[in-house]
């Protein structure tokens, strides 16, 4: 008697278990199946929940140090809240933005390597390892293919001639084909007038009044018929980008906040269109659309200011508005932006994030110099290279130390520091003004 209830309570058990386990499968599978609904809608909560890219540690360690990520080999842990990266998407954390199917095709194409490579900016000088390249022969085309860069930046010191100019850039384009398939960003920083025009010495003219000159007395017409001229002008020598325009207001030289001395302040200002924002705006506007009418492409400068900190964006935001194709991000800090009193805005994912996902910017990001003191200041420029990068800033310009913070950028994408998307939709960017 005692035998059989034994029996009966062991086949209840066994009952009972066979229903939480039907009942279990059935529950998680059902759970699976919502999960994938969810997930093939569209669901901005379980992309968000996969990879959030506004969850971004910017505690950047150079490799080598002590606190070397300890995540083991073959983890699938996801990591993209804490490990230095972002994105670099407009919002909403998706991983890879989709590009045109050309651009797709040409990064499946590329090598790391040359997706590195295609981040910076540099000199022909830096490049060559040269003083004032004039030229470009066989050694420029050695460098190219070493460094297939995105961008080189020209100054007065590279220009002698209509001709000569022309003529060195055409070899360089050619020699930048020939090594990964795309052409160079030539840029000049053009902003027209006497003391910041590299195109009238190459002209030996005038070519128009400066930025300030023109703020104060010409229509929104006769500066977007400027900044036509000049960029049309600069197409006809080979030059495809100019750095400009300014949408800063002109700043005190001696005001509180202003970061540069009097001297500085007050040549930047004479590129700058004047000092009240809404009429600031206006000829931002102008200026971008005559630059990209010609057919050039417009850098709009400095992201939240050159040298003390926007009171509004309204500038920046009408240049956005107006379709401008790159932005440059300064070095300045702003706490309202970063939450921090010294990190540089160049370097900072929030600075990145307001610009991407407040104000609708999906353009190219343009780093200012990394090799300038207002950053060496603090940061070593090959650090400084990847902190940019992991920021969301997809060009960097690098004036001096280029082999350097390319390998650090380089070692980053290679280490993980820097994820394969971040490098995709900084190239993919790129790439889609270059070829799109």
């Amino acid at each position: 008697m005692k035998n059989r209830g034994l029996n009966f309570l062991i086949i209840i058990e066994v009952i009972a278990l066979v229903i939480v386990v039907v009942f279990g499968g059935v529950y998680g599978g059902v759970s699976r199946l919502k999960s994938l609904v969810n997930g093939s809608s569209g669901s901005t909560e379980a992309v968000a929940d996969a990879e959030d890219q506004n969850s971004i540690d910017m505690n950047y360690t150079p490799a080598g140090s002590s606190d070397d990520a300890d995540t083991e080999d073959g983890d699938n842990e996801d990591t993209s809240a804490t490990d230095g990266t972002a994105d670099n998407a407009i919002s909403g954390g998706s991983g890879s933005i989709g590009f045109s199917d050309a651009v797709e095709e040409k990064l499946s194409e590329m090598t790391t390597e040359e997706k590195v490579a295609q981040l910076f900016v540099v000199t022909p000088d830096e490049l060559m390892g040269m003083h004032q390249v004039t030229q470009a022969g066989s050694s420029t085309e050695e460098a190219l293919a070493e460094y297939p860069v995105g961008g080189l930046l020209y100054t007065s010191l590279n220009l002698q001639g209509p001709d000569q100019v022309s003529q060195m850039i055409s070899n360089t384009q050619e020699y930048s084909q020939e090594a990964v398939g795309l052409d160079v960003f030539t840029m000049i920083e053009e902003a027209g007038g006497e003391n910041h025009s590299p195109l009238a010495g190459v002209d030996a003219g005038d070519m128009e009044a400066s930025p300030a000159e023109l703020g104060e007395s010409a229509s929104t017409e006769d500066i977007s018929t400027a900044a036509e001229n000049r960029a049309a002008y600069a197409l006809a020598c080979g030059i495809n980008t100019i750095l400009g325009p300014v949408a800063d207001t002109a700043a005190d030289p001696a005001g509180e906040g202003v970061t540069a001395d009097e001297e500085t302040t007050a040549d930047w200002n004479e590129m700058t269109y004047g000092s009240d924002t809404l009429d600031v705006a206006d000829c931002v506007e102008s200026d971008v659309q005559g630059t990209q009418t010609a057919g050039a492409m417009a850098v709009m400068r400095a992201f939240p200011g050159m040298y003390e900190a926007a009171d509004d964006y309204s500038a920046y935001q009408v240049g956005i508005d107006t379709d401008v194709d790159c932005i440059q991000v300064s070095a300045i800090a702003d706490e309202d932006l970063t939450g921090d009193t010294e990190l540089p805005c160049c370097l900072s994912s929030d600075a990145v994030d307001y610009l991407r996902d407040t104000m609708g910017f999906d353009g190219i990001l343009m780093s200012v110099d990394l090799a300038d003191e207002s950053i060496t200041g603090q940061y070593d420029t090959a650090d400084a290279a990847v902190m940019a990068v992991q920021a969301g800033i997809d060009l960097i310009y690098v004036s001096d130390g280029f082999t350097d913070a390319y390998q650090a950028v380089l070692d980053a994408v290679n280490d993980g520091s820097i994820r394969d998307a971040v490098l995709t939709n900084a190239v993919g960017r790129i790439l889609s003004q270059k070829m799109d």
